[in-house]
């Protein structure tokens, strides 16, 4: 029996050292594809900037062309050549080929993480809770997540009303992880001011809507970006319903 409980307690280490190696590189792949993706954003502005400046050459042109004394032939004789992006181009496909190449291996850390989560992890601790016949029930381990997310974020303010009301739904691993992930991305990459929590429950579910404002607003292009890698770091109970520029809503569905 001692055999079994060691041979279990290595078993349970080796899945936890290999979440621990999974989580890392896709952290990094992360890293890599936001790196990836604010090069192609620069390239693109630039290529944007060569073909305005033409553009605005070439209007420059016809307004002269109508006012100017000079003889239509002259004025034709400055026409303006086109912007040579060949370069730049050459730089987006590669950038582009890159970005392809590191989102496969995101995905596939991603499913490999969300296997152990559902199929080792979650199953693994309610067959301990069942053993046990204990239970961590969701809201009042939710609410203690958020005192201590308040306790190590006093600069956020946190509104997130305590419902006393009794629910089947469970806290687990998946649930801590995508958290984990919304909130470390929402006030590192994000910069966050306030959290506003709602919180509804059902039956044999339970829903959170987390709304964040920014402490001040970014670029479209930013936007996008942010908005591409936060959803590559969720779990499978979250959703980004809403992304705009002084505001970020996400939900969270945790079911029975």
């Amino acid at each position: 029996m001692r055999y079994l409980d060691e041979k279990k307690i290595d078993k349970d280490q080796l899945m936890s050292d290999l979440a621990a190696y999974l989580s890392e590189e896709y952290m990094e792949c992360v890293a890599e594809k936001e790196k990836f993706i604010e090069e192609k954003y620069k390239l693109e502005e630039e290529k944007e900037r060569l073909i305005r400046c033409v553009m605005l050459e070439k209007e420059k042109r016809q307004i002269r062309s109508v006012f100017s004394p000079l003889s239509l032939d002259e004025n034709r004789m400055e026409e303006v050549k086109e912007p040579d992006t060949r370069e730049v181009e050459h730089a987006l496909d590669t950038l582009s080929r890159n970005i392809r190449k590191i989102q496969k291996k995101c995905d596939r850390l991603k499913s490999y993480l969300k296997g152990l989560e559902e199929t080792y992890f979650v199953v693994s601790g309610l067959e301990e809770l069942d053993k046990s016949q204990e239970e961590i029930l969701f809201l009042p381990a939710f609410y203690e997540l958020m005192n201590h997310f308040r306790e190590v974020h006093p600069e956020i303010i946190v509104s997130c009303e305590r419902i006393e009301k009794d629910s089947p739904v469970i806290f687990t691993f998946s649930f801590l992880t995508g958290f984990h992930q919304m909130m470390k991305f929402s006030v590192q990459k994000i910069g966050i001011r306030s959290l506003n929590i709602d919180t509804f429950i059902e039956q044999d579910r339970i829903m959170l809507q987390f709304v964040m404002k920014p402490k001040k607003q970014v670029s479209i292009q930013k936007f996008k970006k942010n908005r591409n890698i936060l959803e590559d770091m969720l779990t499978r109970e979250f959703a980004i319903t809403r992304w705009q520029e002084n505001s970020v809503v996400l939900q969270a569905i945790i079911e029975v």
